[in-house]
């Protein structure tokens, strides 16, 4: 008799911890679905005057699987006006505080949201690579004579535009409008 209201005390109990469990998943969902208004999927709202909000993560390359870094030319076709133009890249980098942790930059908006820019490097025109988890380069849509704009970093030196000729491949972030 004690044993059979043991296991039915434990049954219940077990049935009441699921169900606490279900409701937590369901709120928590519940909040999710509440929270769809400032939720922008894989980009992120960083607070920037121009509204721009910038993709959580890089793009993978399944033509380079070792890095998935692009030439410019790639990532233009690719991606078109979802790349970022040298006046956004800019803005990113005159309105956020960027931080080198030792693999990459932090970028954290006006507004305390951030995303995260990893040093993947660069893949030079010869085929090369450079500066593997302490550099990188991260094309930009705006052409510049022979080159391409790029948002650039090398280690704890700070993040800059500069330009570089297209047939060198590194990382993409795309971007949108709210």
């Amino acid at each position: 008799m004690v044993k059979s209201s043991l296991k039915t005390i434990l049954t219940l109990t077990v049935i009441a911890l699921l169900g606490i469990g279900t409701f937590s998943c369901q709120k928590e969902e519940d909040k999710q679905k509440k929270d769809n208004k400032t939720n922008y999927g894989d980009y992120v709202d960083l607070g920037l005057p121009s509204g721009t909000l910038w993709k959580s993560k890089n793009e993978l390359n399944p033509k380079d699987t070792a890095y998935n870094l692009y030439t410019f030319d790639e990532a233009v076709a690719a991606f078109g006006d979802k790349v970022p133009t040298q006046e956004q890249m800019n803005e990113l980098i005159k309105q956020c505080t960027c931080t080198w942790d030792g693999n990459g930059y932090n970028v954290v908006g006006p507004n305390g949201n951030s995303i995260y820019l990893p040093g993947v490097g660069i893949r030079y025109c010869d085929g090369t690579y450079g500066a593997m988890g302490k550099e990188g380069l991260y094309w930009s849509s705006t052409k510049y004579l022979g080159g391409g704009y790029y948002l650039y970093f090398l280690a704890n030196t700070g993040v800059y535009i500069h330009s570089h000729n297209t047939c060198n491949a590194g990382s993409i972030r795309l971007v949108k409008k709210k």
